[in-house]
């Protein structure tokens, strides 16, 4: 069974960031280069960019949940996560991800290693499409902060598999 994503969400600072990084990037095309030394290396940072732009377009559509029989599949551009729903804990949080100390934050995915001041934790592996608005699942000694599209109808359907259910 497919859970469908929480709508993709990020900071509005970070969609400015992409903005100028464009921009930026785009500059040494327009400076003179009466030598012509330059050549085709003036248009590298705007390739670059544009390349990085790209795979951010791409990593969301590789992030996706599968509840199996006996465990919650986590699917993320580098392969998948496979945590069993025995021994499983999950509830839902009011906390968000905080600094990245590790992984990718691009707006709709956040995957690695994240910083989390609530619900006693102190951080979490993400694969989410936004920062806040999650469950944790805490499987294997590790927790996961995951963002379904419908979080009580995940928690309830982990719930009825067999996973308990931490209460805030």
């Amino acid at each position: 069974m497919n859970v469908p994503l929480a709508r993709a969400g990020a900071p509005a600072s970070m969609w400015w960031v992409l903005g100028l990084a464009v921009v930026t990037s785009a500059i040494p095309i327009f400076i003179p280069d009466p030598q012509g030394e330059a050549g085709l290396w003036r248009f590298f940072p705007l390739v670059l960019t544009a390349g990085l732009l790209a795979l951010g377009v791409m990593l969301p559509r590789r992030l996706a949940y599968a509840l199996e029989p006996d465990a919650l599949v986590v699917s993320h551009m580098t392969g998948q996560t496979r945590l069993p729903l025995n021994g499983m804990t999950v509830w839902r949080t009011a906390g968000h991800l905080g600094l990245k100390m590790g992984g990718t934050g691009l707006p709709g995915y956040y995957t690695g290693n994240y910083l989390f001041h609530t619900d006693g934790l102190k951080n979490v592996l993400a694969a989410s499409s936004a920062t806040r608005g999650g469950v944790i699942v805490q499987a294997n000694a590790k927790a996961y902060f995951l963002t379904p599209a419908d979080p009580e109808a995940f928690v309830a359907e982990l719930a009825q598999r067999g996973a308990r259910i931490r209460e805030n």
